[in-house]
């Protein structure tokens, strides 16, 4: 299956990584990080790598916890934004979820 035909997952795979540098440029493990957000290591390993969406709470004190900006949190948003255009219809409506509710 091509990431272009699912950007929820690649949306996931962009905050992953975004989280991940973020965290290697404090200086934190995976452990610290998790503990500093109230979440279990397991979750935040699978956010991190990609394989999980944080709900938008936890994507909300990940960018305060790690001193990200929302875009920085969020990617490339062109690419994204030609993903999501791309998209069938409940593709983009799961976008919408996990993007809805982020702080401005």
């Amino acid at each position: 299956m091509s990431l272009s035909l699912f950007p929820h997952r690649a949306l996931s795979q962009e905050i992953g990584k975004t989280i991940y540098e973020a965290r290697r440029a404090k200086g934190w493990t995976a452990r610290r990080t998790a503990e500093q957000l109230h979440m279990g290591r397991y979750l935040y390993l699978r956010i991190e790598a990609g394989q999980a969406m944080p709900d938008t709470l936890d994507l909300a004190k990940m960018i305060q916890v790690l001193d990200l900006d929302v875009n920085k949190a969020l990617g490339d948003t062109d690419r994204l934004a030609q993903r999501v255009r791309a998209a069938n219809p409940n593709q983009r409506r799961a976008v919408g979820r996990a993007l809805r509710g982020l702080p401005q």
